[in-house]
């Protein structure tokens, strides 16, 4: 009775927090499940308990809540290429210190003081796991997809050329040039709803083209779920813009593979000189600056490639360089439009209503 008082005590006024040595198993099994433990110790007498604090991007993860012990598995397009990942584990070693009642609130409020003076340290802490399937590291479907290619021949119509392109992959019908730009020309746009979408080309109109958050609405128009993701937070108030970095780099490019894997089509904003000379073409002053849209079609990292739908290139699923793609794609902070067939109507066909 005294002992357990005594913890109480030590609990509410100078509890220590719990740490943890995490372990990881190899991939095991056709689904490549890995397997591993928190390995948590609770430093205050107390059991501890854990659970998911967030959840994984690319595949599932379950943690025992009692011992600790927990295992991943992606998603079932992602097995064959592999995908890297994380997950977020909270350990707690006060649950089953806390007491009930309106004696547990006043201990509440006691212990809460102790932190907040740093006599005590908090209950909980965060463990961040990492896990790797390794696989063929081959996104997406390039062969197919460059059927979607086509020319591009208006000055600043690039982006309806790319929106055009994913069409196709999730229809089977790409709009032609013309028909693309005609839907532009006569849907408002959600931007400037007094204006259209599209108003011609940049040496007749002055006008640099379609916005993206237009190329997004013209996607949704025809049955697709389609989002625009940039990858750099916004500045807080009275800092200077900020800028993207390698690191969002990084994981603006794990989504893209993602995306592939799962038939999504995927249409990035880059710098269009960049892209040109990375496919082969003398292009005096490459320049950091977005300026164009292009349809990703694939990524192969054991070759180092990406393959696009450039309306600028003479040919669909062009393999560029990782890093010139990087490079270009880099200037608008990883700009990316991903569209897909809807959950409820995967299996239905997309009618774009539009002729080809």
């Amino acid at each position: 009775m005294l002992s357990d008082i005594a913890r109480q005590i030590d609990y509410t006024f100078f509890n220590k927090a719990p740490t943890a040595n995490p372990s990881q198993g190899q991939q095991t099994g056709p689904d490549k499940t890995i397997a591993g433990a928190l390995n948590g110790a609770s430093n205050n007498g107390f059991g501890l308990s854990y659970s998911i604090a967030e959840m994984p991007k690319y595949g599932n993860a379950f943690v025992d809540p009692n011992t600790g012990a927990y295992s991943y598995t992606a998603r079932k397009e992602l097995i064959t290429p592999g995908i890297t990942d994380s997950f977020t584990v909270q350990i707690d070693n006060g649950a089953s210190a806390r007491l009930p009642g309106l004696l547990g609130q006043l201990q509440l409020a006691l212990h809460s003081m102790a932190v907040a003076l740093g006599v005590a340290k908090p209950d909980t802490i965060y463990s961040t796991i990492s896990v790797t399937i390794t696989g063929t590291s081959d996104y997406g479907d390039p062969t197919t997809n460059a059927a979607w290619w086509q020319k591009q021949t208006i000055d600043n119509d690039c982006v309806l050329i790319a929106v055009a392109s994913a069409l196709g992959q999730l229809s089977g019908t790409m709009p032609s040039e013309a028909a693309i730009v005609d839907v532009a020309k006569n849907t408002p746009s959600v931007v400037n709803p007094a204006s259209p979408m599209y108003v011609g080309s940049k040496a007749e109109t002055g006008f640099g083209g379609v916005k993206l958050e237009d190329a997004v609405a013209l996607l949704q128009k025809y049955g697709l779920a389609a989002q625009l993701v940039t990858y750099v937070d916004p500045a807080l108030p009275g800092e200077a813009p900020n800028k993207a970095t390698l690191t969002d780099g990084a994981r603006a490019l794990l989504d893209v593979e993602a995306a592939l894997a799962g038939g999504e089509a995927v249409i990035a904003i880059v710098n269009a000189q960049i892209i040109y000379t990375a496919a082969g073409n003398a292009y005096p002053t490459p320049f950091f600056e977005a300026n164009h849209a292009i349809q990703v079609t694939g990524v192969d990292i054991s070759t180092g490639k990406v393959y696009v739908n450039d309306g600028n290139l003479m040919t669909g699923s062009t393999p560029i360089s990782i890093g010139a793609f990087m490079w270009g794609w880099m200037g608008s902070d990883f700009n990316t439009i991903y569209a897909e067939k809807p959950a409820q109507s995967a299996a239905a066909a997309v009618d774009t209503g539009i002729a080809a």
